[in-house]
């Protein structure tokens, strides 16, 4: 079983680990990521609680600066919560899921705005199955 989802945030909520911001306006963006998450889980299939997958994310930016896809790990985290949130995956612990493994996609310049917060990136989630939840 394999299932992709792309999930577009606007560049202005996208956590980073280099972020510093105080607890609540991180916890609105997460919020607000999740969000996203869940109405992209909706058009998927439930996995089975028996069926371990493995979670690859790709990172589609407008622009062709450099960057590290690793630091985008809470933004990632917080689409993999939103799944769980809409049902598609029971758990999110290590019996169920692997990764999340976050890559670069690619450049979309359809997505870029006229500043580089303005913009959207595109996180493209793909769940494979990789055997049975131990």
């Amino acid at each position: 079983m394999r299932q992709t989802v792309d999930v577009r945030v606007p560049a202005s909520v996208v956590l980073s680990s280099n972020d510093r911001l105080h607890w609540r306006p991180e916890g609105e963006r997460t919020a607000q990521i999740r969000m996203l998450g869940k109405i992209a889980g909706r058009t998927m299939f439930a996995v089975p609680g028996t069926v371990k997958v493995r979670i690859t994310v790709a990172v589609w930016k407008g622009r062709a600066s450099h960057y590290d896809p690793q630091n985008l790990y809470p933004t990632a985290k917080a689409i993999v919560d939103g799944l769980r949130d809409a049902g598609v995956l029971v758990d999110d612990d290590h019996r169920h899921v692997e990764g999340p493994y976050i890559d670069h996609g690619g450049v979309n310049p359809a997505l870029k705005g006229r500043t580089a917060r303005s913009g959207s990136v595109v996180f493209t989630v793909t769940l494979e199955s990789i055997g049975g939840a131990s």
